[in-house]
C-alpha cells in the first residue's frame, strides 16, 4: 500500500505552525501512521495509546508502524501489553486503564425503561450494553437465558447497542432475533438498539451481563460499577484486571453458556453476596478507575516522555 506523502507534508506544516512538542495518538488506525511519521521526521516524541485487540488482522498490519515510530506505547490493559511484547514490540510500554466520570460528575436519572418496554415490576431484568456483534457474546447470553428455570420467575434480557454491521443486513443480529423467537414463554429478549441515555438505564437493571470474547478496558464494566449493579462478565481480555471473581463480580470463561446461566441464577438468589460484589466494585472504581485517575496517569506518561526527550 502506497504512502500519501501529501498527508505527511500537511501534518509537518501543521506541527511546525502550531509549535507541537509531543504527539499523542489515541488509537491504532491507519491514518495515524502519517502523524507518527511526521512527528519523528521533526524529532518529536510519539505516545501511542492502544485500546484495540492487537491480535486482529487489521491491528497486526499496523504494528510495524507502532514498532518503528512510537516513543512509548500506552495500552489500556496488561493483556494488550503482553500481546504486544509477544509480537515483538520493544519500545517502552506503560499500561493505563480507562477511567469514567463518577456518579457526582455524570447525569443519571431513570427514564422509565421498564415502563417503555412494558416489563412488570416483579420481572428480573438483565442488561447487556455493547454493539451487537459476535465479539460481544450476546448470542451466548440469549442461549443462557433459554436455560432459565420457569420456577425462578420471568426473566427479561435488555440488549442496548447498535448492530456492528451498519447499512446492511446483519447476520449476527438475525441470529439473535431467531434465538429470541425460540425463548421459553417466561423469558423475553428486548433488542433496544443504540441509546443516548444508557447511563441512566443501569438503575432499572437487576444485573448487568457482558458475555464478551474480548475487551481492552471495558466502559460497560466501569458503568456497571458506577451504577452499583451486580455484574457478570467473562475472563476475556483485560476484564480480570478491573474486576475479580466472587469479590467484585461473577466471572466465567468466554463462550460458556451454562456458566453464564449459573452465574445469573447466583446473582439473583444470593443477594447478600451480590450486594458485597457491588460495594467492592464501587469502592475499587473510586480508588482506581475514575476519570480523574485516568487523566492524572495519562498526564504523567506524557510528562515523563516529554522530559526524557529534552
Amino acid at each position: 500500500m502506497g504512502l500519501h506523502l501529501g498527508f505527511i507534508h500537511q501534518i509537518l506544516n501543521q506541527y511546525r505552525r502550531d509549535g507541537v512538542r509531543l504527539v499523542f495518538l489515541n488509537c491504532l488506525v491507519p491514518y495515524y501512521k502519517y502523524h507518527a511519521m511526521a512527528a519523528r521526521l521533526l524529532g518529536l516524541p510519539v505516545v501511542w495509546s492502544i485500546r484495540e485487540d492487537v491480535r486482529s488482522k487489521r491491528a497486526r498490519r499496523l504494528l510495524r508502524w507502532l514498532k518503528r515510530f512510537a516513543t512509548l506505547v500506552m495500552p489500556c490493559s496488561g493483556e494488550i501489553a503482553t500481546e504486544l511484547r509477544r509480537q515483538g514490540l520493544s519500545v517502552p510500554v506503560r499500561v493505563v486503564h480507562n477511567g469514567i466520570a463518577t456518579a457526582g460528575e455524570a447525569s443519571e436519572t431513570s427514564t422509565g425503561l421498564r415502563r417503555e418496554l412494558d416489563i412488570p415490576a416483579d420481572h428480573w431484568v438483565v442488561g447487556c450494553v455493547g454493539s451487537i456483534e459476535r465479539r460481544k457474546g450476546q448470542l451466548d447470553l440469549a442461549t443462557a437465558a433459554g436455560m432459565w428455570p420457569s420456577g425462578e420467575g420471568p426473566l427479561d434480557i435488555v440488549l442496548l447497542g447498535a448492530p456492528g454491521a451498519k447499512g446492511v443486513a446483519d447476520p449476527y443480529l438475525q441470529e439473535l432475533q431467531r434465538s429470541a423467537a425460540l425463548l421459553p414463554e417466561h423469558v423475553k429478549l428486548h433488542l433496544c438498539g443504540a441509546r443516548r441515555d444508557v447511563a441512566a438505564l443501569y438503575g432499572e437493571m437487576d444485573a448487568v451481563c457482558l458475555p464478551t470474547y474480548w475487551e481492552g478496558s471495558s466502559r460497560t464494566i466501569l458503568e456497571a460499577m458506577r451504577a452499583r449493579r451486580p455484574l457478570l462478565t467473562t475472563t476475556a481480555g483485560g476484564n480480570p484486571e478491573i474486576v475479580r471473581h466472587l469479590e467484585s463480580a461473577y466471572l466465567v470463561s468466554p463462550g460458556d453458556c451454562e456458566a453464564i446461566a449459573r452465574g445469573l441464577l447466583f446473582l439473583k438468589n444470593h443477594s447478600a453476596e451480590a450486594a458485597a460484589f457491588v460495594e467492592a466494585a464501587h469502592l475499587d472504581l473510586n480508588r482506581n478507575h475514575t476519570l480523574a485517575h485516568y487523566t492524572e496517569r495519562v498526564g504523567a506518561v506524557i510528562d515523563d516522555v516529554y522530559k526524557s526527550c529534552l
